[in-house]
């Protein structure tokens, strides 16, 4: 009887250990996607600040362009 208890215990331990790996695994995935979306948009952040920055120089030049041919430069 106490083989019977202990096969028992031991199929319901095999079974909890199961679903918690598979838990984890799931877990694993949604962190995985978290990141991976987390890195798309610090990419476009970045492209972003890249086009701003450009912009600001391009404006900059063409203010002081303006400027020199005022003569005020």
């Amino acid at each position: 009887m106490s083989e019977m208890r202990k096969d028992t215990a031991d199929d319901q331990t095999k079974l909890a250990l199961d679903d918690f790996v598979e838990s984890v695994a799931k877990l694993n995935d949604g962190l995985s996607e978290m990141i991976s979306s987390a890195l798309r948009m610090q990419m476009l952040v970045m492209e972003d600040a890249r086009n701003i920055i450009t912009e600001f120089g391009a404006a900059t030049a063409a203010a002081g362009a303006r400027g020199a041919d005022k003569g005020d430069i």
